[in-house]
């Protein structure tokens, strides 16, 4: 990840191109290699696009309620 102030030239554009892309072993998603994100993009608020930050990646767990608990001993 690269941040710079002004938007990428067509030569870091390129580069990100060139690096390819990356698949983490336990997401089903692929991300580029290289990112580049402007300062002006990080002060209106945009995240890093990074795998393991994203909520699309996490499934949420099943609520058991009482069922898992242990009986109440003598």
């Amino acid at each position: 990840m690269t941040c710079c102030a002004d938007l990428p030239t067509k030569a870091m554009r390129e580069e990100i191109t060139a690096a390819g892309k990356y698949r983490h072993p336990l997401l089903s998603r692929e991300d580029d290699r290289l990112q580049v994100i402007t300062v002006a993009e990080i002060l209106a608020g945009k995240r890093l696009d990074l795998p393991m930050a994203r909520t699309d990646t996490v499934k949420a767990a099943v609520a058991l309620g009482d069922a898992d608990k242990q009986a109440i001993l003598l």
